[in-house]
């Protein structure tokens, strides 16, 4: 059966508020709080610090949720679910970010206690992605939505860049810039790593190799660069018959005034003995080398 919009609302603001669960002992508010970049000493915390109202409400909103297929008026639940959301919202709000705020003002030597509420905010969507919607963070973290950044106290802290989203639309190499330095010294180590998550994430097979030498030599790249490598056509039996169609993703150098970049290269491999690789040459046209 097809989940109505509010439905699905309700289930994934359910999965964004999730980690608040943890939230039940003073230790686990020590360690949220060390996730949102604040060292707080667990004697800090005064006793009773607790927040089970919320977190109970929590459960039993996860629980109406999930028997929701079986309300004998599943559209009346559906409103007082969306209703109590809200109410839910709003106490996280007062009686979870307020009081963790009024914790930090009455502790000496916290930095940046005024950024709670952005930081939790940034941490739920943030982890949001990363545990339920693996294949969509990898993509955002390509694109630099979603960062680990350290701040002012060198701790790393789970970030949203809010003011690139508007950017990949209208100033997409602005981006790029920001995150991987595009114009100047791409970072191409960087790049490898989260396009390999990605490939990864979508269940493609691939990973990052040491590039072979000939293909070193022929793009100019210095020796030990890597690539990411996937396959794309597999067939026969190995070694004796066996085909592949590979899809490389390299780095190339700079080269005169053109900068640093990369270039994704086709690679066909007849058996182990026999592989060629397809390239433009200068002029654009594709050319044969032996690997």
């Amino acid at each position: 059966m097809n989940q109505s919009f509010t439905e699905i609302l309700s289930i994934e603001i359910a999965k964004l508020l999730s980690p608040l669960l943890l939230l039940d002992s003073k230790e686990e508010i020590q360690e949220l709080l060390k996730e949102l970049g604040y060292d707080v000493d667990l004697n800090d915390i005064p006793p009773g610090t607790d927040f089970t109202s919320v977190i109970q409400k929590i459960i039993a909103l996860f629980d109406r949720i999930a028997d929701l297929p079986n309300a004998s008026d599943k559209q009346a639940e559906l409103i007082a679910i969306g209703i109590d959301l809200g109410v839910i919202v709003k106490e996280v709000s007062t009686q979870i970010v307020t009081p963790l705020k009024n914790l930090l003002s009455s502790i000496s030597g916290i930095s940046n206690k005024d950024e709670l509420p952005k930081r939790l905010g940034d941490y739920l969507v943030y982890t949001y992605f990363e545990e339920h919607y693996k294949a969509i963070f990898a993509t955002k973290h390509l694109l630099g939505l979603l960062e680990e950044v350290e701040d002012t106290t060198n701790n790393s802290i789970k970030t949203v860049k809010w003011n690139l989203i508007g950017k990949l639309f209208s100033k997409p190499i602005d981006v790029f810039d920001q995150v991987y330095d595009w114009s100047n010294d791409f970072g191409d180590d960087k790049f490898l790593k989260r396009f390999e998550k990605l490939v990864l994430a979508l269940g493609l097979p691939g990973g990052i190799y040491e590039q072979t030498t000939t293909i070193q030599a022929h793009l100019g790249n210095p020796a030990g660069t890597k690539e990411v490598r996937m396959p794309v056509y597999q067939d026969g039996v190995w070694p004796d018959n066996w085909r592949e169609l590979d899809i490389n993703v390299s780095p190339i150098p700079a080269n005169a005034s053109d900068k640093k970049a990369f270039f994704s290269i086709p690679i066909s491999l007849a058996a182990f003995l026999s592989a060629t690789i397809s390239i433009p040459n200068g002029n654009l046209n594709w050319k044969e080398i032996p690997i």
